[in-house]
């Protein structure tokens, strides 16, 4: 009995140019095992559309018309944690790649990736793999081994809340920003209600969000 064929993966595109979006699809469905089921240059309606087309992979790019691709990221991951997000841009910045990782980003590659690559990158991410591109691999090492220092722009932050939200922002627990500079939990907790107040966030991750949107007005 003959294999019934494997149903063609389902690819969505976000990027504010149309010749790039358009050369991804001819690309992607070129390879034979892609269905571009949509292509799209901002995030504006990204909850809706991941509800209507359900892709197993989305090409995010990161500068796009507001919202961008690092908020189009953190909506995906937050209602459809099981889409995998690779995110693509031509800008090296320290600042997006450690956005993206916090949002949940499943891979990051520079545009200027050749189309083979890029193709290696979505059978890569399918397989639970975290596919960089050398450069990208890099600089997060660096940033986990501490060499760079993410910047936490001050906003009317003190500098003990500026130190909270970054520590906070690498991934570490309450309980262990106290221990890391000697104060107590709910010291840390005091400090969270006045970012958020400040801020006029919700959590973490928006007051992240925050702070990178405002340093680019």
């Amino acid at each position: 009995m003959a294999e019934e064929p494997h149903s063609p993966l389902r690819i969505c595109i976000f990027d504010d140019s149309e010749l790039r979006c358009e050369a991804l699809t001819l690309l992607l469905e070129a390879e034979g095992r892609f269905v571009v089921v949509g292509a799209y240059g901002n995030c504006a309606q990204v909850v809706t559309l991941m509800e209507q087309l359900r892709p197993d992979v989305v090409l995010m790019d990161i500068e796009m018309p507001h919202p961008d691709g690092l908020t189009g990221l953190r909506l995906i991951k937050k209602h459809f944690p099981h889409i995998k997000v690779i995110m693509q841009t031509i800008h090296e910045e320290d600042e997006n790649i450690f956005m993206a990782v916090c949002y949940g980003a499943d891979g990051y590659i520079l545009k200027k990736t050749l189309p083979e690559q890029l193709l290696e990158a979505i059978f890569e991410v399918l397989q639970g793999g975290a596919p960089m591109s050398p450069y990208i691999a890099r600089r997060i090492m660096k940033m986990l081994s501490g060499e760079v220092r993410v910047i936490v722009p001050d906003f009317n932050l003190t500098k003990r809340e500026c130190e909270i939200l970054e520590l906070l922002a690498k991934g570490q627990t309450y309980k262990e920003v106290a221990e890391r500079l000697h104060i107590s939990y709910n010291t840390v907790n005091a400090h969270v209600r006045n970012i958020y107040e400040k801020l006029q966030v919700h959590s973490i991750a928006e007051a992240i969000d925050r702070l990178r949107q405002l340093g680019r007005r």
